[in-house]
């Protein structure tokens, strides 16, 4: 047992050594560039009800990344706007960054299915323990046609996984965003209702988990860059209803 702890020790030391924390500014919107610091502008929006540091980890598949996006930020920055607007400070937590952003970390693997996830971000969980992780993985299990039947099953146990690795964090679970490719779409609709019906379930056994909705007629067809990923537009939609998930979460009590 000793020996199992002392790993586990040893292996989450060497993952904060390699990404240490740095000062938090307005969601790290700050970045030098020539020699002068600019700032990113935040628009004011329907706040949460107190100031407070929120540690936030981005986790998911290509479009948590940011592909297609202009700054390669895809709604991370948009995201941070929306919470810095309300004063919080926010630090994004991941072993990835991607980006324009000064605070580009996150756990966005691109390509990867709901199954190869477990593996890569389970450990980070554990090492960060972020006070909310932003959920949203399955969109390469429909482009692959891999066992759409069991996605809602795969995305359980890993969700069981990451609250085995961080009992105390709140996780913001969304459906998946529509798919130009028709094939893809039938396979996202069904797993769509696999997560709905496994959110419930969750919700009434106690977890901290808020659902939010990606597949909606504002982040449509037309915000789509390539028919998978989301355009600049898209991903500024989804910062919106992200945020939206996280302003439920602190109102039932989740944010402490």
């Amino acid at each position: 047992m000793s020996g199992t702890c002392s790993s586990m020790h040893s292996a989450s030391s060497t993952l904060l050594r390699r990404f240490p924390r740095r000062p938090l500014t307005d969601c790290g919107l700050h970045r030098q560039r020539g020699g002068r610091t600019w700032t990113a502008s935040t628009t004011q929006s329907p706040g949460l009800g107190s100031r407070r540091r929120i540690r936030l980890m981005p986790l998911g598949g290509s479009i948590t990344y940011g592909s297609k996006s202009s700054d390669g930020n895809g709604y991370r920055m948009p995201l941070c706007k929306l919470l810095a607007a309300d004063g919080h400070a926010v630090e994004m937590l991941g072993s990835r960054r991607a980006g324009t952003m000064a605070q580009n970390r996150h756990e966005g693997w691109r390509g990867f299915r709901i199954d190869q996830l477990q593996a890569k971000v389970v450990q980070s969980v554990s090492s960060f323990s972020p006070d909310v992780i932003t959920f949203n993985a399955g969109s390469n299990d429909c482009r692959q046609q891999y066992e759409i039947d069991t996605a809602g099953r795969r995305v359980r146990h890993l969700l069981e996984g990451l609250w085995a690795a961080s009992p105390r964090t709140t996780i913001v679970l969304s459906t998946l965003v529509r798919s130009a490719d028709e094939k893809a779409e039938e396979a996202v609709s069904r797993v769509n209702e696999q997560i709905w019906g496994i959110s419930e379930e969750l919700v009434a056994a106690g977890r901290k988990l808020v659902m939010v909705d990606m597949h909606v007629e504002a982040l449509g067809l037309e915000h789509l860059a390539d028919g998978t990923h989301p355009n600049d537009e898209g991903y500024a939609e989804m910062a919106r209803i992200w945020y939206d998930g996280i302003k439920e979460a602190e109102l039932k009590g989740f944010l402490l």
